[in-house]
């Protein structure tokens, strides 16, 4: 931990003896030496693809130089600022010349010493440019419980001056300090005015020398910034890293301030404190300036805050228009560095990084009177500001030009994000406020109370129910930064309602608002003085408001506004305050009596939990968390893709159901980082905790989630969660756990890169000591740590253990997250990569296998490369094969198949198993595509290979899965008396507990048994395979069995049930990118939606699948697909369409089961052109079709009993109940009954 940093560290030693009464203008006679490190930004720049701990060796660097340069300047000198990467000393007393001179001389002889850097990504050599000069330096001691220090000056303009001009290397000293020293110390030089460079140290008396760490009193408290005063424990706050926005404001000032210059100052400092206060923001000190000095402010540092760029804007706006002439600013916002740099005794806390560097050359740049800002910073904020758009510009430093605005003031209310994001869930909720809408509507008011936490989704569920609504709606809301200014509310609800800009200044606001009273309450006009400041406007007195004595002015003012109000919202509405917890007390005196009294308006009241000054009494509509499934649907439709359940399903644990979260983490799932709002929403929760807790959470982060008590022990402490650490943590039996994942992301993204490491090598010593710390997750836990610390070969070793042990339990996701941890390891450990195929091919067997295909096909891809054996090359060719295959890429599929098979040509029995496996293969893309001879011929190429000779558990597999794809082409060619392995092969898949394989060995009997008719076994067999597809971690198969299933259920007349299988089947097909299936799920989609009796649904689904599997030249399967949109199309009356598509299906050939189908619906075409021979002759085709199903043969058979009376449909009802259809009447009133040739569209 780091150690407290005492007050006195943080203020110059001259400053702690000043009484709090005296002068707050001291005027310091001695010798001021400015030191500017060179040398910086290059450092940053090549440090600038590390990131965040680029930025912290920058730090960290400047940290140690300023550590071995503060000692070398003990010559009494007095270090009064710090500035970036500057330092500004003073020298006092006698010969103060002589020390300043003697103490740069040495720090520049230091600094040439140690100024080498070398870094893991970056390499400089730092230099110092110095400034000397001797004269009077002006201190301004301005401010009111809290002391800001301006320095300012002709002095020190000078000294800034000489620094400036000075090259890398050189010291250059002023005539006036040449003065003072002997002649021979000294030489001219040309490129400064005035100016002299410093040859030699000189000498001093060892006895004037001065320890730095003496003169330290109590009295330095009152330098503190506010934020560290107020928080005292943040003095032993560690570095961190942060999301901030930083801004300067620069303010001109004369060489030789006068009295009225010195109270401006004052005054000036007051406006910051203020701002600043009332934003939320930090003041950090007053940085020297030539001709001036400059405001440095922070929003997010020492402690986060939300929306920091829209605090730090509002603050430094109101200082800019307010503050009088000559202030500019600038202003941005990023990732920086912030903790206290230094020597023990002298420190300073600053905020580092690239954010720091451009606000200081945007106030440079900015007019006088102008906030420049990066349009990036006034973007993020969720407050309006109007901008002035100001093109690019280029800045020292950055390679990049930068897009800037200049900020000209507060917009109105916040438009909707363009970004707009999905309604989700929250069924119930939004019926509940359409009623209320709906009663306003017909005349009868309501308030309602919208509560919950930020990010809840308050806004976003009145947006979304407004957006129905033919009332005329008003919106306010509260500012949470001007929570304390009278009438901010109104202001947002009556600027918008009388139509004036919220831009306009308050003259001609006045003008507008005059014109309004007198347009719509003559009456009140009046008291127009009465209503300007509810609209930020300027009027003229009237004598009747100048008669009201002061006790009732306020009342009187009231009366009028609520008056007035009401006047201007007579009639049906709706009226929305959102964010009432910041609505400012005046506002809210008004709007409470206002609500009180309404009985026409819809009125809703967004708050968050327990806050605000408005108190209503209303009916309150509590939101809560979204479901996992709605919160799943709203991260896909933000990502704009489906996920695999495996990997969706983490996203949504850590968001916990909040909407805003959830948003946020699928905006950065392209940038592999969570969003902003959640680092300021949850970092702001955790720097409001003692820094000894903060320093606990951010410990407990790096053992992870859920922490083992041991571990937790050893690496933390005692458990001993204080009330403000508890909820963050919960402590169980076995262990401490962090309450929300996001919780511990956002602490331990806080901590430096240093600490992590230091702290993770701690963690993983600690449980490779203890042989039962971890338990099953023992190598997962040290693959994490031993990564984090940067030890590759044991995390390589780690997560290889972790990867098989996973993969053997098939625990597939897990396996997959080792295997990669272990390949990256293993490529950067530096040492022998000879695993590093054998990990590759084990990482495509698993993510195949998960559902990852394209990842398992550019691992074995990778795999490949490094391979020189033939044969080993082509057992990789046929795993890419396989992967390529599901993947619907059947063309390079078949060519890698090809190619294996050339190189095991002639390899002799070595090759045996490999070839076995391309067959295997072969077969299945032969099976894909319907080809039932080849594919038989290839299984039995690969049982003749293997048949007797299966002596390893790969051999077995591969030979089991011959005797399936055997079983499946024969059933097809012979029916299921050809399945003569089935059972051999099931047998072989348990020996070698393949669950994955066993899976479809059940899900092909169940198949078969379901177009034998028997639905019953077809659904147990269904279940079981889903059961060992599940317990192989085959997300894919499982939801093809769902799918299955799906099937007779639908065909049941059960929709409700089917539905849910098949929505959460595409989910997983969509997300493994396997179009084959899609279109399988499509066509089942469109069957359930036919069934449901709504043929546009139908249509579209089958459409869609019918065009899938074209794609894919699934011809059998796009024909099958097109024979059910034919029906589709005839239920939507669409008959010439279907004409069409029938007289094409008619050409291009159906066969199997749809060929009945296909009958069945050409006599549905011919009844309703009047033709009843033609129809008649259609059914009794349809029934004669001899592959066709019971359930088809039924349909068919109660089809031509409907045409031909003297055909007994007795059969087709019994068939249809034995199946389980639930609705045989209405099934057979839609597929029979329900058409005739009047229907036909004329």
């Amino acid at each position: 931990m780091t150690a407290h940093v005492v007050a006195s560290a943080l203020s110059p030693r001259l400053l702690h003896g000043v009484p709090d009464d005296a002068d707050p203008h001291l005027r310091v006679d001695g010798t001021a030496v400015v030191v500017d490190i060179s040398g910086f930004t290059a450092l940053s720049e090549q440090l600038a693809s590390a990131g965040r701990e680029g930025t912290e060796q920058l730090i960290a660097t400047l940290s140690r130089i300023f550590t071995v340069l503060l000692p070398s300047s003990d010559d009494g000198g007095d270090v009064v600022k710090f500035a970036g990467d500057a330092l500004f000393v003073l020298f006092q007393g006698a010969d103060h010349a002589k020390h300043a001179a003697h103490a740069a001389w040495n720090m520049n002889r230091v600094l040439a010493a140690i100024g080498d850097i070398h870094l893991p990504s970056a390499r400089t050599k730092l230099r110092m440019s110095v400034g000397v000069h001797s004269g009077t330096y002006e201190f301004v001691l301005s401010g009111d419980d809290v002391v800001s220090v301006i320095l300012t000056g002709a002095a020190t303009t000078r000294v800034l001056e000489l620094q400036d001009a000075a090259e890398a290397g050189r010291i250059l000293v002023s005539d006036e300090t040449a003065a003072l020293l002997p002649e021979s110390q000294v030489a001219k030089d040309e490129s400064a005015a005035g100016g002299r460079r410093l040859l030699k140290a000189g000498s001093v008396a060892s006895a004037a020398l001065m320890a730095l760490s003496v003169g330290r009193t109590s009295a330095a408290d009152r330098f503190l910034p506010r934020t560290f005063a107020q928080r005292p424990d943040l003095l032993g706050s560690e570095p961190d890293h942060r999301w901030a926005a930083i801004a300067f404001v620069q303010v001109e000032a004369p060489d030789a301030p006068g009295p009225e210059d010195i109270a401006r100052m004052q005054a000036l400092t007051l406006l910051v404190e203020a701002a600043a206060a009332d934003s939320g923001v930090t003041l950090l000190d007053v940085d020297p300036a030539r001709h001036g000095y400059r405001f440095f402010l922070t929003a997010g540092a020492p402690t986060t805050v939300e929306d920091p760029e829209g605090r730090l804007l509002t603050a430094v706006l109101r200082i800019v228009q307010d503050g009088g002439p000559g202030i500019r600013a600038g202003l941005t916002s990023g990732r920086v560095f912030a903790g206290f740099v230094g020597a023990t005794y002298r420190q300073t806390y600053t905020v580092m990084g690239d954010p720091t560097n451009l606000a200081a050359r945007l106030a440079a740049r900015a007019e006088t009177g102008t906030v420049l800002a990066t349009r990036s910073a006034v973007e993020r904020t969720g407050r309006p500001f109007d901008a002035d758009d100001r093109g690019t510009i280029t800045v020292k430093g950055k390679s990049q030009a930068i897009p800037v605005v200049v900020v000209t003031g507060h917009g109105g209310l916040a438009s909707l994000d363009a970004r707009q994001t999905p309604f989700v869930g929250r069924l119930s909720e939004l019926e509940a406020v359409r009623t209320r809408l709906a009663e306003a509507a017909a005349g009868v008011g309501s308030v309602t109370v919208l509560s919950g936490p930020a990010g809840i989704g308050k806004t976003r569920l009145l947006d979304h129910a407004l957006e129905e609504t033919p009332l005329p709606v008003l919106r306010a809301h509260g500012d949470r930064y001007g929570a304390n200014a009278p009438y901010r509310t109104l202001q947002t609800l009556l600027r918008p309602l009388l139509g004036i800009p919220s831009a306009s200044p308050p003259i001609d606001a006045g003008v507008l608002l005059g014109a309004a009273v007198a347009d719509r309450a003559p009456h009140l006009s009046p008291w127009l003085p009465l209503l300007a400041p509810a609209v930020r406007a300027e009027v003229a007195a009237t004598d009747e408001v100048d008669a009201l004595d002061d006790a009732f002015r306020a009342e009187r003012a009231s009366a009028v506004l609520r008056e007035f109000i009401e006047t201007v919202t007579a009639g049906p509405g709706c009226l929305v305050l959102d964010d009432a917890q910041w609505i400012d007390p005046a506002s809210a005196a008004v709007l409470g009596e206002m609500i009180a009294a309404d009985a026409v308006h819809a009125i809703f009241v967004s708050r968050r939990d327990g806050e605000g000054a408005l108190a209503v009494e209303a009916g309150e509509i509590a939101l809560g968390g979204l479901d996992d499934d709605d919160a799943g649907d709203l991260i896909e439709a933000v990502a704009g893709r489906r996920m695999l359940p495996a990997d969706l399903a983490p996203l949504v644990a850590r968001a916990g159901g909040t909407p805003l979260y959830l948003v946020e983490i699928a905006a950065g799932l392209a940038s592999e980082v969570d969003g902003l709002a959640i680092e300021q929403l949850v970092g702001e929760r955790i720097d409001a905790l003692s820094e000894t807790d903060r320093t606990i959470l951010r410990r407990a982060a790096v053992l992870g989630v859920r922490i083992p008590l041991g571990l937790y022990l050893t690496c933390v402490g005692a458990p001993l969660l204080s009330s403000g650490l508890s909820s963050f943590l919960e402590l169980g039996a076995d262990g401490v756990s962090f309450r929300s994942e996001l919780f511990r992301d956002v602490a331990y993204s806080q901590l430096t890169f240093q600490a992590r490491r230091e702290l993770h090598r701690a963690a993983a010593a600690a449980i490779s000591s203890d042989p039962g710390m971890g338990g099953a997750s023992r190598d997962a836990m040290l693959t994490a740590h031993y990564e984090a610390a940067g030890e590759w070969e044991a995390a390589r070793e780690a997560a290889s253990r972790a990867a098989a042990s996973a993969e053997s339990a098939f625990a597939l996701e897990e396996a997959v997250r080792a295997y990669r941890s272990a390949i990256e390891a293993a490529r950067r450990s530096g040492g022998s990569s000879h695993d590093l195929p054998a990990l590759l091919e084990a990482l495509g067997r698993v993510s195949v296998a998960g559902g990852w295909a394209a990842e398992g096909l550019e691992a074995f891809s990778s795999a490949r490369k490094l391979m020189t054996d033939a044969v080993s090359r082509a057992r990789l060719d046929r795993e890419r094969a396989y992967a390529l295959n599901i993947l619907g890429r059947a063309d390079e599929a078949a060519r890698a198949l090809r190619a294996a098979r050339r190189a095991v040509a002639g390899a002799g029995d070595s090759a045996r198993g490999v070839l076995a496996a391309i067959a295997v293969t072969e077969s299945g893309l032969e099976l894909r595509k319907g080809h039932w001879a080849p594919a038989k011929d290839l299984a039995v190429e690969a049982i003749t290979l293997l048949e007797g000779r299966a002596d390893d558990a790969t051999s077995r597999r591969v030979l089991a899965d011959a005797y399936r794809y055997h079983d499946i082409a024969a059933s097809e060619i012979g029916g299921d008396g050809a399945m003569i392995h089935l059972a051999q092969a099931l047998e072989m898949y348990d020996q070698t507990g393949d669950e994955l394989s066993k899976s479809k060995v059940l899900s092909l009997l169940g198949v078969r048994a379901y177009y034998r008719g028997d639905w019953g076994s077809a659904a147990a067999l269904y279940g079981q395979a889903r059961a060992a597809a599940d317990a192989a971690g085959d997300v894919v198969g499982s939801a093809i069995e769902a799918a299955n299933a799906a099937e007779i259920l639908l065909d049941q007349g059960l929709i409700d049930e089917a539905r849910p299988l098949l929505r959460s089947a595409r989910r997983v097909f969509e997300a493994s990118d396997n179009p084959y299936l899609v279109a399988f799920v499509l066509l089942l989609t469109g069957r359930c939606d036919t069934r449901a009796g709504d043929p546009v649904a139908a249509r579209t689904a089958l459409e869609a699948s019918a065009a899938g599997y074209a794609e894919l030249d699934e011809a059998d399967s796009a024909r099958d697909a097109r024979v059910h949109l034919l029906e589709a199309l005839i239920d939507a009356g669409l008959h010439d369409d279907a004409v069409v598509l029938a007289s094409d299906l008619a050409v291009a050939g159906v066969d199997g089961p749809a060929l009945s189908r296909l009958h069945r619906q050409s006599a549905r075409l011919a009844r309703t052109d009047g033709d009843d021979t033609a129809a008649r002759a259609a059914a009794r085709a349809a029934v004669d079709v001899a592959t066709a199903t019971p359930y088809e043969r039924a349909l068919s058979l109660a089809l031509l009993a409907h045409l031909d009376p003297d055909t007994a449909i007795g059969d087709a009802h019994e068939t249809l109940r034995r199946l389980g259809v639930v609705d045989v009447d209405a099934l057979l009133v839609h597929d029979v009954v329900d058409f005739t040739p009047s229907e036909r569209p004329r």
